[in-house]
């Protein structure tokens, strides 16, 4: 599931699997809810730090 910044969700087995982002004052957040008894891997895609 790609997230958005408003926010997604899906069914899953056991509930919904949610995830929303923003970004304010240069912090990037990101809110994910898995029900319970259910694992889930968060891939976040960044860039590499620039080099100097």
């Amino acid at each position: 599931m790609r997230s958005r910044p408003r926010g997604r969700a899906l069914p899953a087995p056991y509930g919904q699997v949610r995830s929303c982002w923003e970004r304010s004052a240069g912090t990037f957040v990101l809110r994910t809810t898995v029900p319970w008894n259910t694992t889930a891997t968060v891939f976040v895609p960044a860039r590499p730090p620039a080099t100097r």
